[in-house]
């Protein structure tokens, strides 16, 4: 099997131009968590992008930065309470990537991104539990989005 060739590098590149990842993730209940969490941000890293920001609990985001100093943390007290039970149907956390890339590539930067995508995926969640109890999909999770986004939505 014959692989496509990677997009080369360019050679004048700045800080960043390689890539810029947000990883979020970790978590003070479960030991293996900043560890786990820290190895994705080198695996990011290592396959080639030249930064790496972990958000992660404060705690959390010490250990990773004991892990490597490669490594850029953002210390997070935003705590999500969002969502029910419903959301451990498979697929949940797939809605939950593709509305933070959404809304990475409108230009908006990754932690709102992220704080605001999590937010909306756990209140669609709400808004059909309401509806239907614990008997939606992921999929009726995108149908609901419109709904929650359009409140952070703006024109200029």
């Amino acid at each position: 099997m014959k692989l496509p060739p990677l997009k080369p590098r360019k050679r004048v590149s700045h800080k960043g131009q390689n890539g810029h990842v947000l990883v979020i993730g970790g978590s003070e209940d479960y030991i293996g968590a900043p560890a786990l969490v820290g190895m994705a941000a080198l695996a990011v890293l290592r396959s080639g992008a030249d930064l790496v920001t972990v958000a992660a609990p404060a705690k959390v985001a010490w250990a990773i930065n004991c892990i490597s100093p490669d490594i850029i943390t953002k210390k997070i007290q935003y705590t999500n309470t969002t969502g029910n039970a419903g959301m451990t149907h498979g697929g949940t956390g797939d809605v939950l990537a593709g509305i933070i890339a959404g809304l990475v590539a409108q230009g908006n930067d990754l932690l709102t991104s992220a704080r605001v995508a999590t937010y909306a995926n756990g209140k669609a969640a709400e808004l059909l539990h309401k509806k239907r109890g614990f008997g939606y999909l992921a999929s009726d999770l995108v149908q609901a989005l419109p709904i929650i986004l359009k409140r952070f939505q703006h024109q200029t």
